[in-house]
């Protein structure tokens, strides 16, 4: 960990690497980098999370159950986000990437399906904190190197009582979603 705290309210981290185990091997990686000042809200971080085994982590995160693991079947996810705002009563802005590769499900005994999956967007929370915006957030799959589909969702919910209006987009294009929902039991 390497940080820098300046004039008491401004905080450079040059590194900070964090990497969880299961006994000796690395199940996951982070990393943070980035400035931010408390004094006037401006702020540009950038996070990095890396994992070679999915089932693991999901399992380890309480995002599956044990029906739901004998579903998933392993892959590796790599996610970027960057946080940026230019001042505390500006919009902060979550630029995010996220790439699966060779993620594995189970939908049926001794039948795997392998996708890779990556999701690219920037969700917004308005200046005054009232509002989030999905604006808009893309995820394509591949399965066997050709394409399996995509889908966009755009959308703004309200995250404070003064806002009521909510809208939502969502555009799906030849996307199997059989194997989601079977692993978590419908929508």
């Amino acid at each position: 960990f390497e940080a820098t705290v300046k004039d008491s309210t401004v905080v450079e981290v040059t590194a900070w690497n964090l990497r969880a185990f299961d006994g000796a091997t690395a199940v996951a990686d982070a990393r943070v980098s980035g400035t931010a000042d408390l004094a006037d809200g401006t702020m540009d971080l950038s996070t990095r999370f890396t994992t070679g085994g999915i089932t693991e982590f999901l399992l380890r995160m309480g995002l599956l159950d044990k029906r739901q693991l004998k579903s998933v079947a392993g892959g590796a996810v790599t996610a970027e986000v960057r946080a940026s705002s230019q001042g505390a009563a500006s919009p902060v802005s979550l630029r995010i990437g996220i790439r699966s590769r060779n993620l594995r499900f189970k939908p049926l005994h001794k039948h795997v399906m392998a996708y890779d999956a990556d999701v690219r967007g920037t969700v917004e929370v308005n200046g005054p904190r009232t509002v989030v915006g999905l604006n808009p957030l893309a995820l394509t799959l591949k399965r066997a190197a050709k394409d399996a589909g995509t889908m966009t969702v755009w959308g703004r919910w309200p995250i404070n009582a003064s806002e009521s209006e909510s809208t939502a987009r969502l555009v799906a294009m030849n996307v199997d979603c059989g194997p989601v929902i079977d692993l978590y039991g419908g929508l």
